[in-house]
C-alpha cells in the first residue's frame, strides 16, 4: 500500500509530511466548491501528476538490472519489486461487464505480461553465460548465412510468385 501511495505521491497525505501551509492552502482552494465531486475534480485537476519519467526510469531498472554475481533469490526479489512497482503505475479501469470475449482477452494480456516478464528475468541471469551459449547454439546457422546464395533462375520465381 505504501509503494503504491508514493508512486502516486499521495503518501505525504497519509504520514502527515505535508506541511502545514500546504494543508491551509488545500483548505483554501476547495472552500467555495457545493460538493464533494467537485472538490475531489478540482484536487484532481490541481495534484494528478502524471508518471510518465517514473514508468520510464522502472522500464530502464528492469532492462538494466542483471543477476551479477548475486542469488537468484536476490535477483528475482529486486525484480519481483520492479514489477510490482509498474503494476502500481500502471491501473486499468475496472471492468464490471464480463464476458468469454473479455474474459479470454484479459487472459491473454496477463499471459502475455507474464511471458515478457519470464524473458526480462532470464535477459539478466547470468547474462554473459547465456550469451555464450547462444552463440554456440548459433554457430551452425551463423556459418550458413556466410556460404553465398545459390543462382536462381527466372523462370523458376516467376512460378513461385
Amino acid at each position: 500500500m505504501e509503494i503504491s501511495l508514493a508512486t502516486k505521491r499521495k503518501l505525504g497525505f497519509v504520514n502527515n509530511a505535508i506541511k502545514r501551509d500546504e494543508r491551509d492552502n488545500i483548505k483554501k482552494s476547495i472552500l467555495h466548491f457545493n460538493t464533494a465531486r467537485e472538490i475531489w475534480l478540482h484536487l484532481e485537476t490541481c495534484y494528478n501528476v502524471t508518471n510518465g519519467a517514473r514508468k520510464y526510469k522502472l522500464n530502464k531498472e528492469v532492462y538494466d538490472t542483471h543477476q551479477n554475481g548475486i542469488s537468484i533469490n536476490e535477483y528475482y526479489t529486486t525484480m519481483k519489486s520492479l514489477w510490482d512497482e509498474q503494476d502500481s503505475l500502471n491501473i486499468l479501469p475496472a471492468n464490471t461487464q464480463l464476458n468469454p470475449k473479455i474474459d479470454a482477452f484479459i487472459g491473454a494480456m496477463k499471459k502475455q505480461r507474464e511471458e515478457e516478464r519470464l524473458f526480462q528475468f532470464l535477459l539478466g541471469v547470468m547474462k554473459t553465460t547465456m550469451l555464450r551459449g547462444v552463440s554456440c547454439l548459433c554457430k551452425p546457422h551463423y556459418q550458413q548465412l556466410r556460404q553465398p546464395v545459390p543462382n536462381c533462375n527466372k523462370k523458376k520465381l516467376k512460378g513461385m510468385c
